[in-house]
This record gives structure tokens, C-alpha cells and sequence, in this order.
């Protein structure tokens, strides 16, 4: 997977890890018929997700006794329930896609977001997420149709813009993801990613120069920025790339 999926799938996973409500470790059973309120719920599931993200714990990484806290499976479990009870909630279905990817339950994920997606209107989000899972199974022009219908409907987010980017990027079209690239604000959009893309489709046309400036351009922004700063060394062999 390219470094353009990468970063918007790490924004995907703070975007729905993040707003939670503190939530303690009741029993399951007794919160769920105490906060029957599908929301209540979910909010439950993702703040004990949450602390398991605070352990250095994740939902493929379980290594504690079995417990609500510590067993992602056990989360998982409570997701699909929710999804059977409510199968139309957008937040459930992403949530249960988003953890589920991290779990290594593509198929399932997959499931979640076509049945999002299929619901209409802007699914940003979800759409990225699908995106990356059809690259991931060579399916670049499914992605690139997903993002492009979904640009439509939401020309101002450039969390999408920077996805269709990518996923032109895959199908070989520099040239569009140039152009997406270098639209309006999209250079104030995280200004090391932007420049470290944009190198990357330098490298990619075999314009070494133009490549080392703009991963240098990255440094600047961040110089703890540890993708530029590799393909940098990777570069010596063609140009004088030397990192600021």
C-alpha cells in the first residue's frame, strides 16, 4: 500500500477513536440494559478501545488475561452485535468496519462499508477506508470510481481529494494526481504530507531533482519526518540529495 492510503487510513482511525465518551468497565450486559440507546453504547465500546490503544494494545495484539478491557475480540463481538441490532446506524457500521480492518477481518470490514456506502449521499470516511481495501485487492479503478463519485459530493474535503490522489497515483494517472494535489488549500493540508506526495510523484516520473527538493521541502515542515528522510538516502545514487 502506498504511503498516500497509509496516512489517510492512520487520520481515518483517530477520527473514530477520538470523540468518545469516559466510559468505566461495567459488565456489558448490565450497561447495555442500563444505556439501551444505540449511540450509549457504541461510545462504550470505543472508549474501552480506546484504553486498550492507551496500553499499546490492539485488537490484533491481545496479550492480557481475558477481560472487557483487554480482549478486542470480546469488543469486536459487542460491535457485531450492535450492527445486528441497529443495521442501518452509520457510526455503528463504521466503527465496526474501522476495527474490524484493524483486525485483520477484511471481509467483514468490506461487508460494513458497502452497506454504509449503499445508504447515499457523502460517506467520506467510509469511502476512503473501501478505497484502500480495493487497491489492496488490485482493484484500482473500483477505487478510483468510489473516490471520484464521492469528490463529487464533497469537492471541499480534502481528506478525499488526497485519497483520489493516491489512488490515481496507483493507476499510473500522475498527471490527475498532480493537478488534485495542487489544488486550492491542499498545500496547507499537513504541508510535509503534501510536499512528500508530491515527491513521490516526482520519483515516480524519474525527476530525481524535483523529487529531492520536494522531500527536503517536507524536512522543513518536519524534520522529524521519517518517510522524506529515507527516500532521501534512497535518491543518492541518482542525484546529490543531501537533507537540510
Amino acid at each position: 500500500m502506498d504511503r498516500f492510503a497509509e496516512t489517510i487510513f492512520a487520520k481515518l482511525r483517530v477520527a473514530v477513536a477520538l470523540p468518545l465518551l469516559a466510559a468505566g468497565c461495567a459488565n456489558m450486559d448490565t450497561y447495555r440494559a442500563d444505556y439501551p440507546e444505540p449511540n450509549d453504547r457504541l461510545d462504550h465500546v470505543l472508549a474501552l478501545y480506546k484504553l486498550n490503544l492507551e496500553d499499546g494494545k490492539e485488537c490484533h495484539d491481545i496479550l492480557r488475561p481475558r477481560s472487557e478491557t483487554g480482549d478486542c475480540a470480546r469488543l469486536l463481538s459487542e460491535l457485531d452485535r450492535l450492527v445486528m441490532e441497529f443495521p442501518s446506524h452509520g457510526r455503528i457500521l463504521l466503527a465496526n468496519a474501522v476495527l474490524s480492518y484493524e483486525a485483520g477481518r477484511k471481509e467483514v470490514a468490506q461487508a460494513m462499508l458497502d452497506r454504509l456506502l449503499a445508504q447515499g449521499g457523502s460517506q467520506p470516511e467510509a469511502a476512503i477506508l473501501r478505497a484502500r481495501i480495493a487497491l489492496e485487492q488490485g482493484n484500482v479503478s473500483g477505487a478510483v470510481h468510489l473516490l471520484e463519485r464521492q469528490t463529487m459530493l464533497a469537492p471541499g474535503n480534502l481528506e478525499l481529494r488526497s485519497a483520489l490522489a493516491s489512488a490515481y497515483y496507483a493507476s499510473g494517472d500522475y498527471a490527475r494526481a498532480r493537478n488534485l494535489l495542487l489544488t486550492a488549500g491542499m498545500d496547507a493540508h499537513e504541508p510535509w504530507e503534501h510536499a512528500y506526495h508530491l515527491g513521490l510523484l516526482a520519483e515516480a516520473e524519474e525527476d530525481w531533482q524535483g523529487a529531492c527538493e520536494h522531500y527536503r521541502q517536507a524536512l522543513r515542515h518536519r524534520a522529524d519526518f521519517v518517510p522524506a528522510r529515507a527516500r532521501i538516502i534512497g535518491l543518492t545514487r541518482y542525484a546529490p540529495c543531501a537533507a537540510p
